[in-house]
């Protein structure tokens, strides 16, 4: 009987309010409160919204209308709509909990991590314990990851080695396998606005490898390579909506180097001399702004990888159509130039992801990126492309399972990538001889664990 005497009133007040409303250039407070009051208790969510923005369109704007608007986005799932209101609120009651609290959680459910930690240095412990225990940790972000992959590349170096005699000094590698286990830390630094991250990797890897030196060819089919990758990230929130995030990646690369002549056992019929380490730098920076139903953002590297010098330039974009993580796209646009001795390649390579809810407990995204990888730094995803093969047009599938009551993610990926093995010559290591294709899948499984 309630609901129906509401509904009654509801259609009244509506009909007095929107001619009040529209039949003057002035807006009244009565009114409006009266009106969006009515709405909000009714659930009439589009109809509260469109109250609101005549009210504010006509300069009346205060604290309990803009808590009204928010609540209607934030209980349709529309949190990137709703935090911009819960600002406003803040903007004239900066002391509100309820805002707060429903801000942070906004800015989390929207993808916006980085804003929830800046807000909340403004959360007073006496008004929720819980909420400030949580954001008081200094520690944001822990993830571990461990990678197989596995390539079909016999017929590859079988080619390699029967048909192919270069005439330069020079090496060609073709991967075999590879383990890659890697280890992420993220922490506060001097406050809420910025964050640092920590990445550290080691990959064991078994490859082909045909070297010719000093006019001696030498071959090993089975090489195993050790490599240790180390990244530091800033994330840096100077203004909500607004991320900076410098950083750099080292990746030091552990080589055997054989000899033809030795006794005893070797391997393949070689023996270990020494080892060759090479050691590649790349610094990279990434400006992004978020919008309610999108962000943008731009991107640049550069750096040193395989006596290269490659520098790169990216613009992005991501696209949320509900205003939520409930479905997402985004597309990057990278040009990317290396450069070596008296020869320039230039290239322009495209990345796109598309990710989904499919239900409480499981989203999906299928990830693919067009190009000829080489020297190249995936800055969405924090890869180096830094082996001496190009890998070309890889496609992701990705799975993850949120557990909320424990604040971890499950993920696991699956991909499958083509790559080239090349013969690069020591004075021109961009001009490639004897290309041989081949293909690899990649099985990826992990756990994150968020603030």
């Amino acid at each position: 009987m309630r609901r129906y005497s509401l509904i009654i009133l509801l259609t009244i007040v509506s009909f007095t309010g929107f001619f009040d409303l529209n039949a003057q250039q002035s807006v009244h407070f009565p009114s409006v409160d009266s009106l969006t009051y009515q709405q909000y208790l009714a659930g009439d969510w589009e109809g509260l919204r469109k109250t609101a923005k005549h009210s504010i369109d006509n300069g009346l704007d205060y604290y309990y209308l803009r808590m009204r608007v928010a609540w209607s986005y934030y209980a349709q799932g529309k949190y990137r709509l709703a935090a911009r209101h819960y600002e406003k609120a803040l903007a004239f009651n900066s002391q509100d909990p309820i805002a707060l609290n429903f801000l942070l959680n906004s800015y989390e459910f929207g993808g916006r991590k980085n804003d929830a930690i800046k807000a909340s240095s403004k959360i007073n412990f006496r008004n929720n314990l819980a909420v400030y225990q949580r954001y008081t940790k200094q520690i944001t972000d822990f993830y571990f990851f461990l990678t197989y992959g596995n390539a079909s590349s016999g017929n590859a170096i079988s080619t390699i080695i029967n048909n192919f005699n270069p005439e330069q000094d020079g090496v060609q590698k073709a991967m075999k396998s590879y383990f890659f286990p890697q280890i992420g830390l993220t922490h506060k630094l001097g406050g809420n606005s910025i964050l640092a991250e920590h990445r550290v990797g080691y990959m064991r890897k078994n490859e082909f490898s045909l070297l010719k030196d000093d006019q001696e060819m030498v071959i090993n089919t089975d090489q195993s390579i050790n490599l240790l990758e180390y990244m530091l990230a800033l994330h840096i929130t100077p203004v909500y909506g607004f991320r900076i995030s410098p950083g750099f990646i080292v990746s030091h690369t552990n080589i055997p180097i054989y000899s033809t002549v030795f006794s005893g056992f070797g391997r393949n019929g070689y023996s270990t001399i020494g080892y060759y380490n090479e050691t590649h730098f790349l610094s990279f920076l990434s400006l992004e702004k978020d919008f309610a139903r999108f962000a943008t953002g731009l991107s640049g590297a550069t750096g040193t990888v395989n006596s290269v010098r490659a520098t790169q330039a990216g613009a992005h974009l991501k696209i949320y159509p509900f205003a939520n993580l409930n479905l997402y796209y985004s597309v990057s646009g990278y040009y990317h130039q290396q450069e070596s001795g008296s020869t320039k390649l230039s290239s322009y390579i495209h990345q796109h992801k598309l990710g989904f809810k499919v239900s409480r407990s499981l989203w999906l995204e299928a990830e693919t990126i067009a190009g000829d990888l080489s020297n190249w730094y995936d800055i969405n995803n924090n890869i180096l492309f830094n082996a001496l093969e190009t890998t070309t047009n890889p496609l992701i599938i990705r799975a993850i399972i949120p557990m909320p009551s424990k604040n971890l993610q499950w993920v696991g990926s699956f991909s499958y990538t083509n790559s080239s093995s090349e013969y690069r010559t020591d004075l021109e290591p961009l001009q490639f001889e004897n290309q041989q294709n081949y293909s690899t899948i990649n099985i990826s499984g992990g756990l994150i664990w968020k603030l």
